[in-house]
């Protein structure tokens, strides 16, 4: 956790009291060395069994749909961010040792790190302006566990066509709106 700790106060200055104000806002841990395949289910389990508190959301970073084996946790409170850091020190995925190290988002950061949530109609209409981008995390999409993105399909296919081809597979329902779209790339 020393290292982890002079990574940060370098990031910051040698202003202790800067150094202070920033630690005591910090309410994120970004997580290093995630394998590609791992989920947030995985991470929130490993989480349980090295008994970390306060996590409120566990979120993939993504850089265009692909994992950047980088994983973002939010607390629920700064008051639990040292313990944390302690406790993420003898962290295993899948057997691999994961670094951790606290972030300081900016308020832009932190409102993307949200899922956002625009509803279904919103989502699609985001899809054909192409502000869905699959960056950050979650990928920029509200995280269900139930996103799944597949490329390198023809230009012209069209959803319609695209939702035949998935004849067979159980697709989960939404409110309203599309089930499939297009993210133009």
């Amino acid at each position: 956790m020393a290292a982890q700790v002079r990574r940060f106060a370098a990031g910051l200055g040698e202003a202790s009291r800067a150094y202070k104000e920033t630690w005591d806002r910090c309410v994120h841990i970004e997580l290093q060395k995630v394998p590609s395949t791992t989920t947030p289910k995985d991470i929130r389990r490993a989480l349980g069994h090295a008994r970390l508190q306060g996590v409120s959301d566990v979120a993939i970073i993504y850089r265009g749909f692909r994992p950047t084996n980088r994983a973002l946790l939010t607390l629920v409170h700064n008051s639990y961010l040292r313990q944390n850091l302690k406790a993420l020190e003898k962290l295993t995925l899948v057997g691999l040792p994961i670094d951790s190290e606290p972030v300081l988002l900016s308020s832009s950061e932190a409102q993307e790190s949200q899922a956002r949530q625009r509803g279904s109609k919103g989502r699609a209409d985001a899809a054909q302006r192409g502000a869905v981008t699959g960056d950050g995390p979650n990928g920029g999409v509200p995280n269900n566990g139930k996103n799944v993105v597949v490329w390198g399909l023809p230009l012209r296919i069209h959803s319609d066509i695209f939702r035949e081809l998935l004849t067979g597979f159980k697709l989960a329902e939404l409110d309203q709106g599309p089930d499939i779209m297009r993210v133009h790339s």
